[in-house]
């Protein structure tokens, strides 16, 4: 039976976009956004930002406490989670993250440097229970929010390097001079930014080569993108007497080296989109396609002899751009993956490979027929979760006919900042850092196995050498780097970098979707397990702790991810069986990845084959899996590729095999078994690519047509030329009850669109958002024969008659020891709530301040010793009524000992914009005591 396929995006990124969108309602749950937009609705819950928020809570009787410069302001719904970064606050790839006392991950909105998140349910939270984390880092709050990454069992010594060197060194340069230069034309508009993105990149080139060049698209990640002296400096374009950080010529150590093997290399700038992306819900992903592609486009127009910027006449004639490698670095790893997935038929340019360093991985897409490769810094202290892991983890059986090559290469030491000279210190024109001291004491600068800049930049430059000479030009040297060999380039230096592949040539043994038999002899245990915890009950492969196979995923959709084996024995021989095995002749090696995990000991096995006549051989690894060292922290749980060469026919038929026997040489020893194939060398024609499946995007925004039907429809488009039906999981995230529904659907050959069935609740509510209220978030995630372009995008339905606000007498009277007493109605109950304000207004003979009582001036404006006229002393009212309701009271207790003859007067002006009504005049009199 076809398993779900790991998650793809969730409900908790659709839960994080209703944050600044959705209402306050009951409900414990989460509702902050990463990067969600403002609605555009008048109503103040819905528009109004973060700070005027909490500052109508705290006037409407909410309370508050702080703790190193977060506040939380608490209310009857939940609470206001707010920091500000200091000025010059670095840019990052990893978001930031607000973490709860119970495990809650919250991403926040951004405003300026303020970051803030509503959190449905916590009506309890304390400041001083919550930490801003950003990667590895806790910038404030919480010091034990960022758990240790390092097990305590974990060797010093890195594992052994193989020992074998590939016969050809992509990290070698080629024979050809090159010269290099910069363009730049008019920039890419995008909706929702202020300024459009530029368009400049550096080129180096071939200097004499003849004929097309295959061409390496270079995208650099999210950076700070100003600086002044030694200061980070806030604002785009930048301020006067600052200047824009050069991310995109901090890869030209990688671009030299290609443009001297025969590549036109180009470099992208994208300093537009980091400055803006805030407010994009993919984190920019989208844009950074968009991106990549105007920039193919153009080269395409130049390749033909259109004029364009100085420099680009170079390029006339020269590109071949049938063979693009497109490379990433963090949310550039991303935004070029996007790009892949974005192809349409008619392009001038065809991606046929893809490397993506230490990349961010939000919406987790794999790009269907795409050799992919992907670098892994085991000291990453941005993106420290290593979630580009699933680039390669999803793409097993993503489709039939998908026979890329997709591999994951680990580098041991490596941090994520110095793959880019200009994000290194020493190096760089503008204020940089090392992010992997954050990560651990293992990984400080002098930490064993740590690796210097200079040395990362050479095995940065030789793998994405290796990959591109492995996509473009079939090298097989340069693939065996790649695709889990036990082998090293001497380019890379002493560094330790370890690699495990999927795709290609392989028949599959054991994976999700092909289950052999598992049983066990002697002192072993085998039983399948969950990657990720998500719930006390599961049976995960390593309690508690998390691994890069799924560390992304943690907070994401309920969806099942893949299972894998974990295996155990406490005596040598003991052995875990596998029957039930395909025809293994054509294949060179029996292949595992295995995840060894923090153990005092380190576990080996053997391989006993058996075919059906009863003839068996034992098989020892080629290079046998290790014990990870300090150094690779999480990666401490990433998967090595271990290797048996499969015997000759003569010993065993393995054509015909009865059982696999994993056999103990250790005493003890635990493993985690992600999957197992019989391999051969060499890639394999994929007749599945993004143009030939099911393509699905989810539309940003859909209003619904009416309000009254119960059941309204979604209609989603479905493009793409198939000839097999796809599987896509479809959730649903309701707004107003906070819950969530998901169902795999299927895509048949032909469909045009997938329809989703949503139901509007049944509410004489009315919601006073002009442009309606939103009812829910729909996500798409591919899991078999899809690609996903926008996986995600909220659904509105009507705003309805607005309600209007009148009070039931707009006099009230009182004396001392009583209350002035207004009762204020909606003629209907909204669905968001009103929230509003109440100022005082000059009138004679005006009631003062100090004639209130102290504890309800400290609760509606937190000063219980103002003294003067209410209208000059500057307080301020909040006034709500909750969602589904219609009135409230509005009372000023006076204290029994105010002097108040003659009598004392109250002009209170109530707002009334949100509703488009003018504002409501409240008067009272306080007189003397008969």
């Amino acid at each position: 039976m076809h398993r779900p396929r790991a998650a793809l995006l969730s409900s908790a990124l659709a839960l994080a976009l209703a944050a600044t969108l959705a209402p306050a309602a009951a409900g414990a749950a989460v509702a902050a956004g990463p990067a969600a937009p403002q609605s555009a609705g008048v109503n103040a819950v819905v528009d109004t930002d973060m700070t005027t928020r909490v500052a109508d809570a705290l006037r409407a009787g909410a309370s508050s406490t702080s703790a190193d410069g977060i506040t939380v302001v608490t209310d009857d719904d939940g609470a206001f989670v707010s920091w500000t970064a200091p000025a010059g606050d670095r840019l990052t790839d990893a978001r930031t993250e607000f973490r709860l006392p119970d495990a809650r991950v919250v991403q926040p909105t951004v405003t300026g440097r303020t970051y803030g998140a509503r959190v449905l349910g916590a009506t309890d939270l304390k400041a001083r229970d919550v930490a801003v984390v950003r990667g590895s880092k806790v910038l404030a709050g919480r010091a034990d929010a960022v758990t240790a990454l390092v097990a305590p069992s974990a060797p010093t010594a890195l594992p052994s390097r193989p020992t074998t060197l590939v016969s050809k060194d992509p990290g070698t340069p080629g024979r050809y001079t090159t010269r290099a230069f910069t363009y730049s034309t008019s920039g890419m508009k995008v909706p929702g930014y202020d300024t459009a993105v530029e368009t400049r990149a550096h080129v180096v080139m071939p200097r004499d080569a003849k004929g097309t060049r295959p061409v390496v698209v270079l995208l650099h990640g999210r950076h700070s993108v100003c600086y002044k002296g030694d200061e980070i400096v806030d604002g785009w374009p930048c301020p006067a007497g600052s200047h824009s950080i050069p991310s995109y010529l901090g890869y030209r150590d990688q671009q030299n080296l290609l443009a001297s093997q025969g590549y036109v290399t180009v470099s992208i700038s994208a300093n537009g989109i980091n400055a803006q992306d805030h407010s994009e819900n993919d984190g920019g992903a989208g844009t950074r396609a968009d991106l990549v592609r105007r920039h193919l486009t153009l080269l395409s127009q130049w390749n033909r002899g259109t004029k364009g910027p100085r420099g680009t006449e170079k390029l006339k004639g020269k590109l071949k751009l049938s063979r693009v490698v497109t490379v990433g670095h963090s949310r550039g790893g991303e935004g070029v993956s996007r790009a892949a997935i974005k192809s349409r038929a008619g392009d001038p340019f065809r991606i046929v490979g893809q490397v993506l360093v230490a990349p961010t991985d939000f919406a987790t897409q794999v790009a269907i027929g795409i050799p992919t490769t992907v670098l892994l810094p085991s000291c990453d202290g941005d993106v420290s979760d290593l979630q580009g892991q699933a680039y390669v983890d999803r793409g097993v059986g993503i489709a039939s006919g998908d026979h890329a090559l997709r591999s994951s290469v680990l580098v041991l030491g490596a941090n994520h900042n110095y793959f880019n000279s200009e994000w290194t210190p020493g190096v760089s024109q503008a204020p940089s850092w090392d992010d992997g001291e954050g990560v651990s004491t293992s990984c400080g600068p002098k930490a064993s196995g740590r690796l210097t800049a200079k040395q990362q930049r050479a095995v940065g430059a030789t793998y994405v050498a290796a990959a591109v000479n492995a996509y473009v030009a079939g090298d097989a040297s340069a693939r065996s780097l790649l695709d889990g060999s036990p082998v090293r380039a001497h380019s890379a230096g002493s560094a330790t970098v370890l690699s495990h592949a999927v795709g290609g040539r392989r028949t599959a043994v054991l994976t999700a979707d092909r289950q052999p038999k598992v049983s066990t002899r002697g002192k072993a245990a085998a039983r399948s397990c969950s990657l990720v915890p998500r719930s006390t009950d599961a049976v995960t492969c390593f309690g508690d702790e998390l691994s890069p196979h799924g560390a992304g995923l943690m907070g994401m959709s309920s969806l099942p991810l893949d299972p894998a084996l974990a295996v155990g024995w406490t005596a040598k021989g003991a052995r875990v069986r596998l029957t039930g095995l395909p025809n293994l002749s054509h294949r060179k090696w029996l292949t595992m990845r295995v995840v060894v995990p923090p153990q005092k000991t380190t576990p080996s096995f053997d391989l006993v084959l058996t075919d059906t006549a009863g003839r068996s051989a034992t098989v020892k690894a080629e290079h046998a899996p290790s014990r990870m060292p300090a150094v690779a922290n999480l990666a401490s749980r990433w998967a090595q590729e271990v290797r048996f060469r499969l015997p000759a026919r003569s010993k065993v038929d393995t054509s015909k095999l009865a059982r696999v026997d994993l056999k103990a040489r250790s005493a003890s020893g635990r493993l985690v078994v992600l999957d197992a194939y019989g391999v051969s060398s060499g890639q394999r024609r994929s007749s599945a690519s993004v143009r030939t499946v099911a393509r699905v995007s989810v539309p940003t925004t859909t209003k619904i047509t009416s309000a009254d039907a119960a059941t309204q429809v979604l209609r989603i488009p479905v493009t793409g030329t198939r000839t097999r039906s796809a599987r896509v999981w479809v959730e649903h995230l309701d707004t107003r009850t906070w819950s969530t529904t998901g169902e795999f659907r299927t895509i048949k050959p032909g469909q045009t669109s997938l329809d989703v069935r949503l139901t509007v609740p049944d509410d004489d509510a009315v919601s006073i958002n002009p442009d309606g209220h939103d009812i829910g978030y729909v996500t798409v995630i591919a899991d078999r024969g899809a690609v996903v372009d926008n996986p995600s995008g909220a659904v509105s339905a009507p705003a309805g008659k607005v309600p209007t606000l009148d009070a039931v007498s707009t006099v009230a009277t009182a004396t001392p020891g009583g209350s002035l007493r207004w009762e204020l109605r909606l003629t209907e109950p909204t669905i968001e709530g009103l929230w509003t304000t109440g100022t005082f207004a000059a009138v004679t003979d005006e009631l003062a301040a100090e004639q209130l009582v102290p504890t309800w001036l400290q609760s509606q404006v937190s000063d219980a010793s103002l003294r003067g006229p209410l209208s000059s002393s500057g307080a301020q009212l909040g006034l709500a009524i909750n969602a589904g309701a219609t009135s409230m009271i509005v009372e000023i207790p006076v204290r029994r000992t105010a002097q108040v003859a003659p009598a004392r007067q109250v002009r209170l002006v109530v707002d009334r914009s949100m509703l488009g009504q003018p504002d409501l005049v409240l008067t009272g009199t306080v007189t003397p005591a008969p």
